[in-house]
């Protein structure tokens, strides 16, 4: 089971990070299913005015950082 936690930091809070992890590393999940909720997640946040900047994977941990995106105008 895929869990997840955010941190917001930056003085305006105008970045985010997003570590996707599993508590317990299960070999049998496999890393496409992994990237794909890990894109799903990335999604859901693009539609709320953020934009993935960097990413860091490791055998059971996704992070992932944003940053809100600026209007101009």
């Amino acid at each position: 089971m895929v869990k997840q936690r955010l941190w917001q930091s930056g003085k305006s809070k105008d970045c985010l990070i997003i570590e996707l992890y599993e508590p317990e590393f299960n070999a049998d999940y496999l890393w496409q299913d992994r990237y794909r909720s890990t894109k799903e997640v990335i999604k859901q946040y693009e539609e709320l005015g953020w934009k993935k900047v960097d990413y860091l994977v490791s055998v059971n941990r996704v992070v992932v950082l944003l940053q809100k995106e600026v209007s101009n105008g």
